[in-house]
């Protein structure tokens, strides 16, 4: 029969298949790259083209042998029953003819024992089925050999070979076979019976058919693997991450397409390779899909989740000591610059107390600044400001100077002494005798030393010769500090001042 004709009679087979050599959820042995031939197939043994019956072993009473090469006639219409009464292990066999040579490149086989209704499996089963051709009159070539399981359904299909899987209907075998080019005109079956039950039964075959083309190879689905979820880092700028679809395959070991798709910068989310190196923004949780193609219809898609966290702290810089003065106690305006860099993070937010441009007291104070960045990670520093009050010398004056004299616990006539030099030489000075002046206060310097130590300390002491180097800095325009005595012969040495001044000087000097 037509190919057309053998599929409408098993229709019902094929209703409750779940898969055909491709396999299915249920099937564990079937042969997944072979399918049947296609509708289109022209069954070259079929008794419409010509093909005879030219001898068996033995048929059950009633049964036309051609059945199973679309004939119909006996008990079991479309059934070939090779003869009952034969024990177990007896090879039956049927040959039969085509009207010219023919090619044929693949053969379907449906058989059925009777083991549903609570019947033996052995009951019209085979335990070995082959199949031979050969020129005419030449010797047989074999061409198929399989032995199928008992019951049907676990039949594991050698290689070249597709099994259909049908689990509701586990007493069916159901199969096609891709046999070794061959062009014969005579062919022969060979089925081995299974069991000896029940008035040892014959097998049964329902269908044997022969094609010019080969059974199908089905393209099966690839399976996409998009890799193990990945926790990241984050980085500034974007955080780079390697996806790796490597663990997808295909069962058909077909070269694979990946393409992947997800927020990362690299085109524009759309992205091709095994392994391709992207960058997505952070932190934040990203799915990226996978999708592989075999190229023959095949694709199958898998996601991955890529987490981009930020666990890194900022790092802050800047925090160096400052050391600056204030013109009073009331302190100064100190500001500072601190900075921070954070890997995620381009500017994090920076807060110190007391912050910059504060007024700080003298004294030292520590200031305290946090950094935040946008994953709340916070890095903590300090640093201490010391101000400290400018000293300014207070100007020395005579009369300044006669203050500090007067606070002196000093004997009436030590202290009128210093303060009789100290009048003379403010007076010379506003006289613009300068020579006198710096005599007179050559004279006060000299005294102070006399009084030192048995009536002025050596601190107090000090405090007024600086004070009397200071005024005459100031009215001779020489440096605190510089000799005030040497050969002064001044002409302004006249009258009573100037007899007064040649006498302190030479007393101070001598």
């Amino acid at each position: 029969m037509d190919f057309r004709t053998w599929t409408s009679r098993v229709a019902a087979l094929f209703a409750v298949m779940v898969a055909v050599a491709v396999g299915s959820a249920n099937s564990t042995h079937a042969d997944a790259s072979i399918v049947f031939p296609p509708p289109s197939s022209t069954d070259l043994w079929d008794v419409s083209q010509g093909t005879t019956v030219t001898g068996t072993s033995g048929i059950y009473p009633g049964i036309n042998p051609a059945n199973m090469f679309g004939g119909t006639g006996g008990v079991e219409p479309a059934n070939t029953i090779f003869a009952d009464g034969k024990p177990a292990g007896t090879v039956h066999w049927i040959e039969w003819q085509t009207s010219s040579p023919v090619t044929i490149a693949s053969a379907v086989l449906e058989a059925r024992h009777d083991g549903d209704n609570g019947r033996d499996a052995n009951y019209r089963g085979m335990s070995r089925f082959k199949l031979f051709a050969r020129d005419t009159g030449g010797a047989w070539i074999q061409l198929f050999d399989i032995e199928p399981a008992n019951p049907y359904g676990d039949t594991v299909a050698p290689a070249n070979t597709g099994v259909a899987d049908i689990p509701s209907q586990p007493y069916r075998l159901l199969l096609c076979a891709n046999l070794a080019l061959m062009t014969a005109t005579e062919f022969r079956a060979e089925v081995t019976q299974r069991g000896n039950v029940g008035g040892a039964q014959g097998p049964r075959i329902i269908e044997l058919d022969g094609y010019a083309t080969p059974c199908e190879t089905a393209n099966s689905k690839p399976t996409a693997d998009a890799g193990p979820d990945q926790v990241v880092e984050a980085t500034a700028g974007g955080t780079v991450v390697t996806l790796d679809g490597s663990g997808s395959s295909d069962p058909d070991s077909d070269p694979l397409t990946f393409n992947w798709t997800g927020p990362f910068q690299e085109g524009g989310g759309n992205f091709d390779g095994v392994a391709p190196v992207v960058t997505f923004p952070g932190p934040g949780t990203f799915a990226v899909e996978l999708t592989v193609d075999d190229g023959n219809g095949g694709s199958d898609a898998d996601t991955v989740e890529i987490q981009v966290v930020d666990t890194t702290p900022p790092v802050l810089s800047g925090l160096d000591d400052i050391g600056v003065e204030a013109p009073s106690d009331a302190g100064v305006v100190v500001a500072f610059d601190i900075q921070a860099t954070d890997a995620a993070d381009e500017a994090p937010v920076i807060d110190c107390t007391p912050p910059s441009g504060s007024t700080f007291l003298p004294g030292t104070t520590t200031v305290e600044c946090m950094a935040t960045d946008l994953a709340g990670n916070q890095a903590f520093g300090s640093f201490d400001v010391t101000v400290t009050v400018q000293v300014v010398e207070e100007e020395v004056t005579f009369e300044s100077l006669a203050d500090d004299v007067r606070g002196l616990e000093l004997a009436g006539l030590y202290r009128t002494q210093l303060l009789l030099r100290l009048a003379l030489a403010n007076w010379a000075f506003e006289a613009g005798l300068t020579e006198s002046a710096h005599a007179y206060l050559a004279a006060f310097i000299d005294y102070v030393e006399r009084l030192t130590p048995r009536r002025i300390s050596v601190d107090e002491a000090e405090a007024l010769t600086d004070g009397a180097h200071a005024l005459i800095a100031t009215v001779h325009g020489e440096p605190p500090g510089t000799d005030v005595c040497g050969d002064w012969t001044s002409p302004e040495w006249t009258g009573l001042g100037g007899f007064v001044a040649r006498l302190l000087h030479q007393a101070a000097c001598s």
